[in-house]
């Protein structure tokens, strides 16, 4: 069961808006081949609609075409990740292997067989020579950047990288222009990773801070902006949730979302990377305790407005009313309003009465026991704040 608010961004089913769903990485390609069912039920159970898939050329194309089918069935988009540090060397092939195979595997696969875009994770930071010479591995990085982005654009597909947060303090100065390594990524690509490997949100070195230039920036030039964690074993632990658990990453991400869900930008969250994910204790995924999906906030609504929810499907009258779908003022009181089922798929949830308080702060609730005329439950609530205008 799908739905959107009139006025603005559908919740599911809608490609390429994934702030209410999550995109991993996933490196082991031949878990698509020995463990798909597996894989399947893990990625699903935690919600993920986009898929960074290393593309292995030892693995046959038809492996991919039964995988990406599959997934697309199921509502995920599937992105060719690939990237080294050795790409930056000059001699280095194997950013033109993989832009060929790629190139070749579209043009075989049908629509539905086809990656639905192309995911870098270069790391030229990794690499001896941005010690030595740090100017000539950015421009070299920035040549494979923009290689892929003509090859992107040729094939129709969008085209991303991952940022490290830290590169907002790298600078340029190059044949390519000068200013901040992070802002000339954000330019010459249609969304990034921003890798805010961080288990915490508080302070200056906080995931929230860690990320705002990269956020506002992404702003004026209509740049998605994924948020990247980290679930591996690694030291220090302030990098991971792998000790902190998936209870502890939803409280993070949730006060995340909740901070920037009103920039256009912001896209969601990448967990990195899944194998890892799947290791950690596995708790519901949730930006609250009661299992809600944040949904993109409005300001300066109207005092007198009506809230309109279009359905994909017919719905069971009995399951909507306002124990299942409300409104709450900002200090957790419930307001009065009448929610009622118009025609089949549509809830118009009215103002109450005398309006909304002028400049207050409301939150609009959808419950996951709002059923379809089949008894189907939706796959998760949806929270909505709203503001109202002065």
């Amino acid at each position: 069961m799908s739905f959107m608010i009139v006025g603005g961004l559908p919740i599911h089913g809608e490609k390429r808006d994934y702030r209410s769903s999550y995109s991993t990485w996933v490196w082991r390609t031949y878990q698509i081949v020995d463990h798909q069912e597996e894989l399947f039920r893990e990625l699903e159970s935690k919600r993920v609609q986009k898929i960074y898939l290393q593309v292995n050329r030892d693995i046959s194309k038809v492996e991919y075409r039964t995988f990406i089918q599959k997934a697309s069935k199921k509502g995920m988009d599937v992105y060719a990740l690939e990237g080294s540090p050795s790409w930056v060397e000059i001699d280095n092939q194997r950013a033109s292997l993989f832009m060929d195979w790629l190139e070749k595997y579209q043009k075989e696969a049908s629509q539905p067989q086809q990656f639905t875009g192309i995911h870098l994770d270069v790391e030229p930071h990794a690499h001896a020579m941005w010690d030595t010479n740090q100017q000539k591995a950015i421009t070299r990085y920035q040549a494979i950047l923009k290689s892929f982005r003509k090859k992107a654009a040729a094939l129709n597909l969008p085209f991303e990288s991952d940022l490290p947060f830290w590169f907002d303090g790298v600078s340029f100065d190059n044949e390519n222009g000068k200013g901040r390594l992070s802002d000339w990524v954000i330019r010459n690509t249609d969304g990034i990773t921003v890798l805010a490997y961080r288990n915490f949100v508080e302070g200056k070195n906080g995931i929230i801070p860690l990320i705002e230039h990269e956020t506002e920036y992404a702003n004026k030039l209509n740049t998605k902006v994924e948020v990247g964690v980290e679930t591996k074993d690694m030291n220090p632990a302030y990098l991971t949730f792998y000790e902190l658990g998936q209870q502890q990453m939803n409280d993070v991400l949730g006060k995340v979302a909740n901070h920037y869900g009103d920039a256009s930008s912001f896209n969601g969250f990448a967990v990195h990377e899944y194998n890892s994910w799947t290791e950690i204790d596995k708790e519901p995924i949730s930006y609250e305790e009661d299992a809600f999906i944040l949904y993109k906030s409005k300001k300066n609504v109207g005092v007198n407005h009506n809230w309109v929810i279009q359905l994909n499907t017919a719905l069971d009258e009995e399951s909507v009313h306002s124990k299942t779908v409300y409104v709450k003022k900002d200090n957790g009181e419930k307001i009065d309003v009448n929610v009622n089922l118009e025609g089949a798929d549509r809830v118009v949830v009215q103002s109450p009465k005398g309006g909304y308080e002028t400049g207050a702060s409301y939150t609009l609730y959808i419950d996951d026991e709002v059923l379809s005329v089949k008894g189907k439950k939706m796959k998760n609530g949806v929270f909505m704040p709203f503001m109202i205008e002065n």
